[in-house]
């Protein structure tokens, strides 16, 4: 391109806007809570402008400005540079790691634990890149653990499963974790008390038999009795005897 500046004519190099993998990657990752920089760059002469907007949130990035990382902000942003040569577009995918989120442990019954049971734990947590699982138990617990260490099995709960059971997670961000206690009941004491209500049950119930007999005899002695009076017995004419003339 020529161009007059007034006392001779000279030659003007112009160049659309492009963006190269060095400059502008498809992919990028963040960590939250870091400060960045989107980091899209463009080139062309004039130099360009450049603006980066997530697709969905329609949520635009200044690429030379530094902000705070934040997980919502994953997604495929479109990277637009532009001069008064042309315009180009490049579509971006953003990635936005996080450490672990405290774990949730989940026992797969709802109701008491008692000898012989079996019980599992499942351990849970939200972290990007995905967490590593490990677990603190009581001593001389036998448990086994799933391929990934997410969830612990008791196949036949005893006393000996009493205690803490301890979920640990981490990626290279960070770490937490969350206790879980667990108790198991003795199946003879829950035995005992059962043989125990019976015999309640049953001392309740011959109290009230017994209350009842006595009741009914009671009723039994009471009524009404006809009392026959004894009246003094008239004499008869015939027996009465005669009395003498004078």
């Amino acid at each position: 391109m020529l161009k007059y500046n007034g006392s001779s004519w000279f030659s003007l190099v112009t160049d659309p806007p492009e963006f190269s993998e060095s400059s502008c990657p498809d992919s990028i990752v963040w960590v939250e809570g870091k400060e960045r920089m989107f980091g899209c760059r463009s080139e062309g002469n004039p130099t360009p402008e450049e603006k980066c907007t997530l697709d969905l949130a329609n949520l635009p990035l200044q690429t030379t400005t530094t902000f705070s990382a934040e997980r919502n902000m994953s997604g495929i942003y479109t990277c637009q540079a532009s001069n008064f040569i042309g315009t180009v577009n490049k579509s971006v995918e953003v990635t936005v790691q996080y450490p672990p989120e405290c774990p949730t442990v989940n026992i797969s019954t709802q109701s008491s634990v008692s000898t012989g049971d079996s019980v599992n734990l499942t351990c849970d947590s939200d972290a990007l890149p995905s967490p590593t699982y490990s677990w603190e138990i009581p001593p001389h617990a036998q448990v086994e653990f799933s391929q990934e260490n997410r969830s612990i099995t008791i196949k036949e709960a005893s006393s000996y499963h009493t205690g803490t059971y301890t979920c640990n997670v981490k990626n290279e961000h960070g770490h937490s974790s969350t206790p879980w206690d667990l108790e198991v009941k003795s199946t003879s004491n829950t035995t005992l008390m059962i043989a125990l209500l019976g015999v309640v049950i049953a001392l309740a119930v011959v109290a009230v038999v017994i209350l009842m007999i006595y009741r009914f005899l009671q009723n039994g002695k009471k009524g009404f009795y006809d009392l026959m009076k004894r009246t003094p017995k008239k004499p008869n004419r015939s027996e009465v005897p005669l009395q003498e003339k004078v």
